[in-house]
């Protein structure tokens, strides 16, 4: 090969130009990926966080509802045991982590229940931030009759 020569790895095969020299744009773009991969893992994170929240809300209020129902069976069932009533309730969430308040268990004489239900979601993130604890605490009202 002549001094004067470049190599043909050097040499566009289009314009017949050398080839520019590369800098560490490379490294720049792969430091990019790393933090986009952080911040959308970040993001993930509170989003879990976030639809955990949103689905117990909807999960509690239908349990509510369905433990009100089981009461007010067990209340016309028992000869109007509120005692019963509310036990009936306690079992139909037990298994769920869920729990009836005796404040707000009332039961009307044509056997109509109002309860109230708490649970706690089950969060990475938001259960060890102060200012966000109180989001992961749902209380749902649930009313039923089983007879009407």
């Amino acid at each position: 090969m002549l001094k004067g020569e470049t190599k043909r790895a050097d040499i566009h095969w289009v314009t017949r130009q050398p080839l520019p020299v590369r800098d560490d744009a490379g490294m720049m773009s792969l430091v990019t990926l790393g933090k986009l991969g952080v911040l959308f893992g970040i993001i993930g994170v509170f989003g879990y966080d976030g639809f955990a929240v949103m689905s117990n809300n909807v999960s509690t209020e239908s349990d509510a509802q369905d433990a009100a129902y089981a009461a007010s069976q067990a209340w016309h069932d028992n000869n109007r045991s509120i005692t019963l009533a509310y036990q009936a309730a306690v079992n139909s969430v037990a298994d769920k982590g869920e729990i009836v308040l005796r404040e707000g268990f009332t039961v009307e004489p044509d056997g109509t229940i109002h309860l109230q239900l708490r649970h706690t979601a089950k969060t990475v993130v938001f259960q060890r931030i102060g200012p966000l604890k109180h989001l992961i605490v749902t209380t749902q009202s649930g009313d039923a009759n089983s007879v009407n």
